[in-house]
């Protein structure tokens, strides 16, 4: 998972790899992690043709491979030849996307990537699932950059896997729970929990993980004292992270704004892009402030010409011109009114002067 990896590595002296792999590759004369990056996807084909025991031998040198940061030497064009092959992205199937074996089984289901896209929108512990049984062991850029070319959710999705690559490097708390607790006895209680990932975890009180089915006393003991070891504390909402397939992924603080701002965004119920985006009013904000957040928004590359804080010109233009002659018409319609009321009340008057005569 280095950023710089030795491509002098040699395989047959990596632990990740069985023994009956590493005769495969010597045969093919791979020898080194540079030598597996130089294979095309084509001939590790041609080297499987149907053959479930070289599939197996091939999807751990996929894993190596992209686990150490790599890809293979036409990966990047393979993708691009899917895209142009079907002229609708989208329809393509997701599962064509990863090579590994874990990864197909568990895509198999899905479809076509927009189909997977709408699943992850609608239900994060798709979203969570995928990022710890796929991305943990797809650690390349390639499919980062796919995402990043298709619409909002695609990027959204890009970015995500960013955060939670750079969360493994890093130990940060968006990382699957098996990388802190790899004893099934332990994690597969919190997964059937919903809790994947740590700050899951960290969203629970103590008395809450107590009451976890099948975890016990003594691994829920565990369990909070390891996280207590590492620095964290529980329910603290420095921990907190909603992941979602949506604009709510994105806390405010994660746009580079003055605390000032970000206080005033927060005294106005606002603490992720979502809320922030579907506001209608900025009177308590200096125009400083909202250059400064539109600038900030703009960095993250999405396209939200619909919303008021990030619309082009032309179309601020548009809708500030539709509402000037819409203002006109009910001023209008107004003065109408205020005539018709004004004659009204003079007839009301005369009205009730006459009854009193009599």
């Amino acid at each position: 998972m280095n950023n710089h990896p030795d491509t002098n590595i040699d395989l047959s002296k990596e632990l990740d790899i069985s023994c009956n792999a590493k005769k495969l590759f010597k045969k093919m004369n791979v020898l080194t992690l540079k030598d597996a990056c130089n294979l095309s996807l084509e001939s590790l084909k041609n080297i499987v043709k149907g053959n479930l025991k070289y599939q197996g031998l091939v999807d751990e040198l996929w894993e190596y491979v992209h686990n150490n940061n790599c890809c293979f030497l036409d990966e990047k064009i393979y993708y691009q030849s899917l895209k142009n092959a079907i002229s609708d992205f989208n329809e393509i199937k997701i599962s064509d996307l990863f090579m590994s074996k874990n990864a197909r089984k568990y895509l198999a289901n899905y479809g076509t990537i927009e189909n997977f896209l709408k699943k992850l929108k609608q239900d994060s512990t798709a979203l969570k699932s995928f990022l710890c049984l796929v991305v943990t062991y797809e650690f390349n850029t390639t499919l980062e950059e796919l995402f990043s070319t298709l619409a909002n959710d695609g990027k959204i999705l890009s970015l995500i896997i960013k955060d939670f690559k750079n969360n493994l490097q890093n130990q940060g708390t968006l990382r699957p729970i098996f990388t802190v607790f790899p004893e099934k006895s332990i994690y597969y209680p919190l997964i059937r929990y919903d809790c994947w990932l740590i700050c899951d975890l960290l969203a629970l009180s103590k008395e809450e993980i107590t009451q976890i089915p099948r975890l016990g006393p003594s691994k829920t003991h565990k369990v909070i004292t390891t996280l207590e070891e590492q620095g964290f504390s529980f329910m603290n909402t420095k921990y907190l992270k909603n992941v979602t397939l949506s604009l709510a992924y994105f806390k405010i603080e994660t746009l580079n704004l003055e605390e000032k701002t970000l206080n005033k965004l927060k005294e106005n119920d606002i603490f992720n892009l979502e809320q922030l985006l579907e506001k209608r009013s900025f009177a308590h904000f200096t125009d400083e402030e909202l250059f400064n957040i539109q600038r900030e928004i703009a960095k993250l590359n999405l396209n939200l010409d619909d919303k008021l804080l990030t619309s082009p010109p032309k179309l601020l233009e548009k809708n500030y011109n539709q509402l000037t002659l819409e203002q006109y018409t009910l001023q209008e319609k107004l003065n109408v009114l205020n005539r018709e009321k004004i004659i009204y009340e003079r007839m009301l008057k005369l009205s009730k002067k006459n009854n009193r005569k009599d």
